[in-house]
């Protein structure tokens, strides 16, 4: 079964960058209505950690272990998203 992981990890130090907390939850929410609509053959699972939180918001597809960094809750990437999607699941 092919899964987009998207890393929710919150770290309670400010000065340690992490995905939760610049919004990978409002992204997840976001992008799951979006894949929801698009009828799309994948499932969306938050995670702990992808290892990349300096870099987040961070995204995995799985099996094939393609990483995407640099994410925000944001229209363009939710396009980016589903449009890797498409390709994964093609």
């Amino acid at each position: 079964m092919k899964k987009i992981l998207i890393c929710t990890n919150y770290r309670a130090n400010p000065n340690q960058p992490s995905c939760a907390a610049r919004g990978s939850q409002l992204l997840i929410d976001d992008l799951a209505k979006n894949l929801c609509q698009a009828q799309t053959a994948i499932t969306l699972e938050p995670t702990s950690c992808l290892g990349y939180c300096s870099i987040g918001i961070n995204l995995k597809l799985s099996p094939s272990g393609r990483f995407v960094h640099h994410l925000e809750n944001s229209e363009a990437s939710i396009a980016s998203i589903l449009k890797l999607v498409k390709q994964f699941t093609d």
